[in-house]
This record gives structure tokens, C-alpha cells and sequence, in this order.
């Protein structure tokens, strides 16, 4: 679960850049406008927005990423990336003959962009991009870059009106093979301090039907939308700084049907034996700053109906989370899922006998384990035996397989059954070496190329990359668990008392060791000597930015519900 790891470097990416040319934007350049969902047509298969990028840049800034970044004793590693980033911004400067930050300051509002299939019309996409009074701005963007194409390229500009609004369509061919080469075209207009973009006049249109947003048929009236966002949704007086839907199964279909040699597949992920029928759609919203997260994202899995088929495959149960006294205070990670195995096992039967008839998946697995040379029957010996409970820890700051710390343990349903499980599997994997600890059996693998080692204590197969971490899941814990930590009691706030599956992250555990190797100079071949990682400060000094964090996915009557959120640190 590295959610928080990649928050921070992408975010951080996008920071360093607006601290450039961004930062003196304010909220005040946006007005009021009709949302993007208001003036999309019905039949929106993927749609992303930020309703307001100015808002979101600020609000970032008080997260503990933005802060990381302005801190005191950062800013003379920081010089050295703004100088790498100020030669680009330079360069770019000079190919755009426009300042950086007039570009950064067209984005004055929502940015919002989305592939639709309009009724009637073939699959296209459309962006919607409110600039305020930066028309200047974006016409010398547009002028520019028509004569960067013009350099290789044909570019042909015909307009359209609609309604009052002038309309471009753009078209650019190769010019050195323009009779063999196919056209790519788009078209754009800009209304209302807004620019519109869209793969075609067709799809612009059923935008500008819908400007006023008074239009009762468009995006937002759909329930299934509206449905994730109200479950997403923590406070109806609080716009996400981020929102996102995606219709998985139309967008596939409609993608297939596209091509003349995939059409005949498109047809079939209808199937009911496939199961997708049923997933109408994925969506979540995302927030920064919030009175108890630092950031945190919900999102929603949506379906109708009892899963099947492939979504079968894919189903979680609900436990009530424990999690375990061998699981130490200081484990970087913790997972914990609840897999129903055997339901999964039915679903790819029924998919597999929907196609070769009925029986034949039994037939074709009856004996494939024995045929490995392993006296195992992959339903009676693996799947029965196997519960569907996982879960461990592990410390992924380790720089090698020798430094890993961690366990995980997969359960059983019998304890002897599990151990057969076990010996017939390192059989498998070319056989182990055994010992007794505290009544278990210890398997380790015999060559240097497979280093695992596994037990069975009571309904659980342990596993770990040697003996000495497995030893310490067996035994009775002396320290302190995790259930101890001030960290993770301060998460647990926060969680359900049941859960499908869960991710804990103590992110100072992962990067503090990698931190302080990076600082003494173990990585800077990776910089190609442009960077000095000795101008980082200890990791003591701004690991106050690095909160705890969680992520879990629970049931609900219509699918499953994700939340992934990072603490707000205390001041």
C-alpha cells in the first residue's frame, strides 16, 4: 500500500513547478460557473475533474507534502532541483515564446476532461478548461503550436458556428506522405472563459446544448453517479478537490467495437456467464486538507446484483478486525484481507464449463498437481484447505532481501491439512530442510534461489524470507504489537470494527532508513552528480511531515466502498 509514498513524490513534482510559476494565483480568479457534469451529455464512460486547480494548489500547500517542501532546512537541496527545473522551464519558455506562469495561470478554475459515446454518435472525448480572462494567453498557446506543426506537419483550420459560437476544427496530416496518411482532427471553441476541446464537432455540440446546465439530460442526473458521489461524499457543503467515474464495462465494449478486427468481442463481454453485466461502474472522490486528513480519497465500486463470473473472482468477505499480537509496534506495513477462495474456484469453474461444457474445468484439474509430482488434488487439498484470511507485515524500506523484515500468514481450515499443503508444496518448489520450533515444523527451501521459509500453528501457514523472522510470529510476543502504537491507535480512530480487506502505513518506518543512506552519499550515482543528497537535513529534523496512514475496503448493498487517508500531523 505505497498511497502515501507516491502521494508525496508526484505531488511534490507538481509543487516544485508551481512554487515556480504558480504561487502568487488566488481563488478570486475563478467566478462561478455551471459545472463540467452539468454540461456533459448522458453516456459519459470516464470522467475526471478538479473543480477548481487554484483552490486545490492552495490547499495542498497546507498539507504536510506542501509544507515539507517550504520547509527551512529543505531549500538548499530544493535550489538544486529548482535549477534543474528552471533550465527546462527556460527551454520551454523559449520554444512556447511565452512565460511559464502566464501558461500555469490558464487554469484558473475546473479542468475537467471526458470520453463520451453522446446518443447516436461514436465514442469521443471532450475536455472543458475554465480560463477566465486569459484568452490572450491561450490563443498565443494555440498560435505557437500551430507553427511548431507546421514545421513537419499539414494543419488546416476550418470554423463552425453554432449557435452564437464560433467553432475551429482543426485537422493536421503528415505533409511528406499527405495522400496516404490519415488526418487527425479535433475541434475547440471557447466560451464563457472557458476553453472546450473535443474529437469532434459532434460532441462540442451536445456541450453547448447544455451550457446553462438547464438541460435536464446530462452527466449529472445519472443515478449511479450521483449514487457514488453521495456515498463518497463526507459533507454536502464540501466540494472534492478531485472527482472521477469511470463506466468500466462500456468503455471496454465501446473501445472493441471500434476496430473492425475486435467488433465480434465487444458483443461478448455481455455475456452473463462473465459476470460484467453487473458492474455499472467504479468512481470516488479525492480531498486535501480536511478537518481530520491531511488527504484522504474514497472511491466506490458499484454493481447490481449478486456478483458473478469474473466479479465473483474478485470478492472480499467481511471480518472483524484483529489484528494479530505477533505483528510488532514497529511494522512499516500491515495487510490484511479476507478472500472468499472457494467462491472464486466456483466462478472461474462456471466461466471455464460456459465455454467447454459442463464438468470439463473438474476434469481438466483433477489431477494437475499430481501430474507436477506433488500427491495433492488442487480442490479437495488446496482450495478447501485454504481459508481466504492473508495477512502480514513487512518493513519495505529494506534496500535487500537480507535486511527484509516481515511475516505473513494465510489461512487454513485444518491444521493437518495444512501441513500436507505445505510438504507437498516444497516438493514442489524442489524440496526443503526441516526443523522443529516450539512444536511447529520450520521448512526452509533447499537451494539458494528460493528463499522462503513457512510453518503451520494453528489454522494459519506462516511464511517469511527466513527462520528467524518466522520464529518470531510463533512465539509469544514480548514487546509490544502494533495494537500498542501510539500511531496506529491513532488510525484506528478512523477504521470500522469489520473490514474486507486493510492497509496500515507508518510511512516513517519505510523511508527513514533509505533517507539516511541517500544523505550519506550511498545513491549518488543515481543523480549522475546533479544532485547532492548530503544537503538534506537528518530525517529526524522532517519526519514530523510523515503521518500515519490507512487504507480499507468494506461491503455495500451495492458493491464496496475504499477509503484511503493520511493523518493530519499535529502542530
Amino acid at each position: 500500500m505505497r498511497f502515501p509514498v507516491a502521494f508525496r513524490a508526484l505531488t511534490g513534482i507538481f509543487a516544485l513547478t508551481g512554487m515556480l510559476a504558480f504561487s502568487s494565483v488566488s481563488a478570486s480568479a475563478a467566478d462561478k460557473v455551471v459545472p463540467a457534469d452539468q454540461r456533459l451529455p448522458p453516456g459519459v464512460l470516464l470522467y475526471v475533474t478538479s473543480p477548481n486547480v487554484v483552490t486545490t494548489y492552495n490547499q495542498f500547500m497546507k498539507t504536510s507534502a506542501g509544507e515539507l517542501l517550504q520547509d527551512p532546512g529543505l531549500q538548499k537541496f530544493f535550489d538544486q532541483v529548482k535549477g534543474l527545473v528552471k533550465e527546462g522551464q527556460q527551454k520551454a519558455e523559449e520554444e512556447l515564446k511565452l512565460p511559464l506562469k502566464d501558461l500555469v495561470d490558464l487554469f484558473s478554475g475546473e479542468v475537467a476532461v471526458a470520453v463520451v459515446r453522446p446518443v447516436g454518435q461514436p465514442l469521443g472525448w471532450v475536455s472543458l478548461i475554465q480560463i477566465g480572462d486569459r484568452q490572450s494567453t491561450l490563443d498565443t498557446l494555440l498560435a505557437r503550436a500551430q507553427e511548431s506543426l507546421d514545421e513537419d506537419k499539414k494543419v488546416t483550420i476550418e470554423t463552425e458556428d453554432f449557435d452564437g459560437t464560433k467553432i475551429s476544427v482543426v485537422t493536421i496530416t503528415d505533409s511528406e506522405e499527405e495522400e496516404d496518411a490519415v488526418p487527425v482532427s479535433f475541434s475547440y471553441c471557447v466560451k464563457d472563459g472557458v476553453f472546450v476541446a473535443g474529437s469532434d464537432v459532434g460532441v462540442l455540440e451536445t456541450v453547448l446544448e447544455r451550457w446553462d446546465g438547464s438541460n435536464d439530460e446530462n452527466f449529472s442526473k445519472n443515478q449511479i453517479y450521483q449514487k457514488i458521489l453521495s456515498k463518497c461524499a463526507t459533507d454536502a457543503a464540501v466540494k472534492p478537490n478531485a472527482i472521477w467515474f469511470v463506466d468500466p464495462v462500456g468503455l471496454l465494449a465501446s473501445g472493441l467495437s471500434m476496430s473492425p478486427q475486435t467488433q465480434n468481442f465487444a458483443g461478448m463481454i455481455y455475456m452473463p456467464t462473465l459476470g460484467l453485466t453487473g458492474l455499472k461502474a467504479i468512481g470516488g472522490t479525492y480531498e486535501l486538507d480536511t478537518k481530520d486528513f491531511d488527504h484522504v480519497s474514497r472511491s466506490m465500486v458499484y454493481l447490481e446484483g449478486a456478483p458473478t463470473g469474473i466479479v465473483k473472482i474478485f470478492q472480499l468477505r467481511s471480518s472483524p478486525l484483529n489484528v494479530p499480537a505477533w505483528v510488532p509496534a514497529d511494522a512499516g506495513q500491515y495487510l490484511s484481507i479476507d478472500w472468499d477462495i472457494k467462491g472464486a474456484y466456483e466462478a472461474i469453474e462456471s466461466i471455464y464449463d460456459s465455454f467447454l461444457g459442463p464438468g470439463r474445468f473438474a476434469m481438466a484439474t483433477a489431477n494437475v498437481l499430481e501430474q507436477a509430482g506433488v500427491n495433492l488434488k488442487l480442490k479437495s487439498d488446496v482450495i478447501d484447505v485454504l481459508s481466504g484470511k492473508i495477512e502480514g507485515y513487512y518493513n519495505p524500506g529494506a534496500t535487500s532481501p537480507e535486511d527484509f523484515k516481515g511475516v505473513f500468514s494465510v489461512g487454513v481450515t485444518d491444521a493437518a491439512k495444512g501441513q500436507k499443503l505445505v510438504e507437498g508444496l516444497w516438493t514442489l518448489a524442489g524440496g526443503s530442510t526441516s526443523s522443529s520450533f516450539e512444536g511447529a515444523t520450520l521448512f526452509q527451501g533447499a537451494g539458494d534461489d528460493t528463499p522462503l521459509a513457512a510453518a503451520v500453528k494453528g489454522n494459519a501457514i506462516f511464511l517469511s524470507t527466513n527462520q528467524d523472522n518466522l520464529k518470531t510470529a510463533l512465539v509469544p510476543r514480548t514487546g509490544p504489537s502494533l495494537v500498542d502504537s501510539e500511531n496506529f491507535k491513532a488510525v484506528k480512530k478512523f477504521l470500522p470494527s469489520s473490514v474486507s480487506m486493510l492497509g496500515y502505513n507508518d510511512v516513517r518506518q519505510q523511508i527513514g532508513d533509505v533517507y539516511e543512506k541517500a544523505r550519506n552519499g550511498e545513491f549518488d550515482g543515481l543523480a549522475e552528480g546533479k544532485l547532492d543528497f548530503g544537503l538534506l537535513p537528518p530525517f529526524e529534523s522532517i519526519s514530523k511531515y510523515f503521518t500515519p496512514s490507512a487504507a480499507y475496503y468494506t461491503p455495500d448493498e451495492n458493491g464496496t466502498l475504499g477509503v484511503q487517508f493520511s493523518l493530519k500531523r499535529s502542530k
